[in-house]
């Protein structure tokens, strides 16, 4: 129901299978409705307006179905490493109305309307690179790697996300001065962590907790595992 210009994609449910082909790649098979960020804000509040053991309740993974309409987006929280081994980290601008902390993995994007495949399908590759090229200023030949990771449900809002890495051909320096159409409005800057120093990322991942924004820094934490499992597995 295309009600604003800001359009995005709901999820109704969501099947982990893997490729028929001999590789038996890992994917997703999504069913999604279209809504609008307006629909997705109001719904927000009514999720919230619901007591604490209802929440509790519905936010359980086998119990979400039952509230799907609920969920009117589906996001992509993607950690960009850079060519010369920087994790970057995006300090949230105030701007976009986030409450608690504005630390923020690399990029954050919803599946929109617009993000398909050649098929006509909804692609979460598309939209994380969307994302990274709006709010990070990526083009497509500058990424050397994109993998999915875990599917998440971030509770107080009932919002599904993917958590993603992606690898990239420029260094730290050469992504500050990379131009992104939405950095402006998204960003107040970015904080390069070194991926090789393991004591630096951990005593970060300690002292900065309560500045991240929560789905955030579940993310960063899923993709370390995933990246240096021998320290954060």
């Amino acid at each position: 129901m295309p009600f604003q210009q800001q359009e995005i994609r709901g999820r109704l449910s969501y099947l982990l299978s893997r490729t028929s082909d001999r590789r038996g790649f890992p994917q997703v098979d999504l069913s999604v409705f279209e809504t609008d960020y307006f629909t997705d804000r109001v719904l927000t509040e009514l999720w919230r307006g619901l007591s604490e053991k209802l929440r509790d309740r519905h936010s359980q993974i086998g119990n979400a179905a039952r509230l799907a309409f609920l969920s009117c987006s589906f996001g992509v929280n993607c950690v960009v490493i850079t060519l010369d081994g920087k994790l970057v980290l995006s300090v949230r601008s105030s701007r976009v109305g986030l409450q608690g902390g504005r630390l923020h993995v690399s990029m954050n994007e919803a599946l929109a309307l617009s993000d398909l495949d050649e098929s006509g399908v909804p692609s979460l590759r598309l939209c994380a690179l969307r994302g990274l090229r709006e709010e990070l200023g990526i083009d497509l030949e500058q990424v050397l790697r994109l993998r999915a990771g875990d599917i998440f449900l971030e509770r107080p809002h009932f919002q599904f996300g993917l958590t993603a890495v992606a690898q990239i051909a420029l260094t730290s320096q050469e992504l500050q001065h990379a131009v992104s159409r939405d950095h402006a409005l998204e960003s107040d800057g970015f904080l390069f962590v070194d991926l090789h120093d393991r004591d630096e990322l951990r005593r970060m991942l300690k002292q900065e907790r309560s500045s991240f924004v929560p789905h955030g820094y579940f993310t960063l934490l899923k993709i370390l595992q995933r990246e240096i499992p021998a320290r954060f597995g």
